[in-house]
């Protein structure tokens, strides 16, 4: 199953009719069959400028579905995880668990992800069956996700429970609850010191069509709650086909100003869930392009594949654990008195690339550095951090505390994300999600070939 490192993963077969160039074959499972039945031929190809999964099944023919719309940035992607292993690595210590803690929420989100709300009477699971599912992995993040997690009244006992075990519980959220008196205050209490924030941005009128109501000033309410508390807050964004650069911009400037915001996702709406018979979906990599435009073209997209090359290298070559997937990139943004300044902006990224790929501890050295030419405050500065991030990441693995988001601090960890959609999904791109999931009773990889649970996308 899958493919050998170096083989078929970059082949450049033609198909019969030598209208597609194949990036390698695979296995996946056929959506209409299902998850419990067996995988069926597969290939990953690229027609024009993207990239689909060609599925033969059996019984029901051929289907096929776009996996991104950027071929040349997906190949670059994918060459760097085949370079450094990733795909050869089974996600047998993953990054982070995702406790789905009830189907229960108190929104009714057209693009939820999880259809929340549709199975009202499904029981939540109980206080030790979600302490023994943390028990089974050895990860040191624990996502608390649903529905909507504040629903249930005993979350202060999950965290509580969480921190005993020696994890990092993270809360998501809609925030519609996080803002009652004393509600983050007692979670704080019980050992909560991140949660990730649902934020559409202030554009009210998207935000109604999108969440089904007017939430801006609740989520407002929401960072307050938590700024009092001492909980570090991240702001999940959906990219829509309406959420132009301009509202990103504003997201960015928002959170840059806010030093109790630790990071922002931006993260393309995907078809999963309530949303799964969109067509309009928004690839990752028409993620990075709005970014780019957001910051008036400070963090370009060549700038963002290359820190994201830099990070797998330093992660590679120091040989810590696989700790980002193929559809998520992590790009810092430095506070400064007038705003922010961008790694590109102070360092050759790409150069820089490269000299770690050549040399494992060149990031350290400084006469490696002063080579490229490079500042020595910049080179210090800007290679710690990098080093930082990595370990932050890879930390989600071998088990340390420090795993949370930047807080209060001179940097906003800005995530550029796909959603990781059931449908899209084989035998090797499967083994570069570094996450594991709790739902049904039992703990799964996020996603698998087989995708247990396929009307979720990830959120890790």
């Amino acid at each position: 199953m899958g493919t050998r490192r170096g083989q078929d993963a970059t082949s450049g077969d033609r198909d019969g009719r030598g209208n597609a160039r194949i990036l390698y074959r695979t296995t996946s499972a056929c959506p209409r069959c299902g998850a419990s039945s067996p995988a069926v031929p597969a290939s990953l190809e690229v027609r024009g400028d993207a990239v689909f999964l060609q599925r033969s099944c059996p019984r029901h023919g051929e289907d096929r579905v776009p996996v991104s719309d950027d071929a040349p940035l997906f190949e670059a992607r994918l060459a760097r995880y085949f370079r450094h292993g990733m795909q050869g690595r089974a996600p047998d210590l993953p990054g982070s668990l995702t406790l789905h803690l009830t189907d229960r929420c108190d929104l009714a989100c057209p693009i939820c992800f999880t259809a929340a709300g549709g199975r009202p009477d499904a029981p939540d699971p109980d206080l030790d069956t979600l302490e023994a599912a943390v028990r089974s992995t050895r990860t040191a993040r624990v996502a608390l996700f649903g529905g909507e997690p504040l629903v249930r009244e005993d979350l202060d006992e999950v965290v509580r429970r969480v921190r005993a075990l020696g994890r990092e519980p993270v809360l998501y959220t809609n925030g519609v609850r996080l803002s009652r008196p004393g509600r983050a205050a007692r979670l704080a209490a019980a050992g909560l010191r991140e949660a990730h924030l649902q934020f559409d941005g202030f554009d009210r009128e998207l935000g109604r069509r999108l969440r089904g109501a007017d939430l801006v000033d609740g989520r407002a309410a929401a960072i307050e709650a938590c700024r009092a508390a001492g909980i570090t807050v991240v702001l999940e964004v959906t990219c829509a086909p309406r959420t132009t650069p301009g509202e990103m911009r504003r997201i960015l400037d928002f959170a840059i100003a806010d030093r109790a915001i630790g990071g922002v996702v931006f993260r393309g709406l995907g078809r999963a869930g309530r949303a799964a018979a969109r067509k309009d979906r928004v690839f990752v990599e028409e993620v990075a392009r709005r970014f780019e435009e957001a910051t008036g073209g400070r963090a370009t997209r060549a700038g963002v594949e290359a820190f994201d090359a830099l990070v797998l290298a330093v992660q590679d070559r120091m040989g810590w654990p696989r700790a980002t997937c193929l559809k998520n990139r992590v790009y810092p943004l430095l506070r400064t008195r007038d705003g922010y300044a961008t790694p590109e902006e102070l360092l050759p990224l790409a150069a820089l690339a490269r000299e770690v790929e050549s040399d494992g501890l060149a990031f350290s050295r400084l006469p490696a550095m002063a080579r490229l030419g490079l500042p020595a405050l910049a080179d210090r500065r800007l290679l710690a951090l990098a080093a930082g991030i990595v370990r932050m990441l890879a930390a989600r693995h071998v088990g340390s505390r420090n795993t949370r988001y930047p807080s209060g601090g001179g940097v906003l960890l800005v995530q550029i994300a796909g959603m990781c959609e059931g449908d899209s999904q084989d035998a090797v791109t499967a083994r570069t999600c570094p996450s594991a999931l709790f739902v049904g009773g039992r703990v799964v990889p996020y996603v698998s070939e087989g995708y247990p649970e396929r009307t979720r996308g990830c959120i890790t």
